[in-house]
């Protein structure tokens, strides 16, 4: 399964990079923008964990906006249902706050697993991957989507470990090199940061490919399982 999960996830990545950067660039820009308002002096001088938690809730807010745009993209293209900019926002908007909420839930419950043991946190974030897919496709409440995602994450869980350590390589040793070329030569202009920053937002989307890749597949295997099985007798 992670062959094909990631080889599907990589083909898709690329043939649809340019749509996912101009589906996500209109709110990556105004984060960056708040990003940048909020990165006073005072505040280069030392980040302290009150800074570092605003923002991270500034981020979630603004990826509560784009991402469902981007699962609801990815979905339409599954399903050969093309939609608009527009329309994929539109849905996007009405998915915003229960997302958020989502986002605040698995964040909340994967943090107390990393409080306990690191380990503990790693299996309660897999688990909980494929909410976001639940909650968007099946119109589920965030605590029922949790629970959807924890049931259908129960034998794919080295899969998804697997594939994001794959994907966490293939994206982040790159910007290492750029960020160290940077350095070396004392490049710390702000649209530089700025544009790598979007950057890396674009391709992180790839982790999502990725677990939506995965979650298709289990959906599929589970809805052929089912049909296989024979229909009960009639009784009497």
């Amino acid at each position: 399964m992670l062959d094909k999960a990631i080889t599907d996830s990589w083909i898709f990545f690329k043939r649809h990079f340019v749509m996912l950067a101009v589906l996500m660039v209109p709110v990556l820009v105004p984060m960056q923008m708040v990003l940048a308002l909020y990165v006073s002096p005072d505040v280069e001088q030392g980040v302290s964990l009150g800074n570092t938690f605003l923002m991270t809730l500034i981020g979630f807010v603004f990826y509560s906006l784009y991402m469902p745009a981007v699962i609801f993209y990815m979905a339409s293209v599954v399903t050969g249902e093309r939609r608009s900019i527009a329309e994929l926002y539109q849905l996007a908007l009405r998915w915003w706050i229960p997302f958020f909420v989502l986002l605040m839930l698995v964040m909340l419950s994967a943090a107390a697993g990393f409080l306990a043991l690191i380990v503990p946190g790693i299996i309660i974030a897999l688990k909980l991957v494929f909410a976001e897919f639940d909650m968007l496709l099946n119109g589920s409440k965030p605590v029922a989507a949790m629970k959807a995602s924890w049931r259908l994450t129960k034998t794919c869980k080295g899969t998804l470990f697997g594939g994001y350590v794959i994907i966490t390589l293939c994206i982040y040793v790159p910007f290492a090199i750029v960020s160290f070329i940077l350095g070396l030569y004392q490049v710390t202009h702000w649209g530089v940061e700025a544009f790598l920053s979007m950057l890396a937002s674009v391709c992180n989307v790839f982790y999502t490919i990725f677990a939506f890749r995965v979650y298709d597949m289990v959906i599929t295997d589970e809805r052929d399982t089912q049909a296989q099985e024979p229909e009960p007798s009639p009784v009497g």
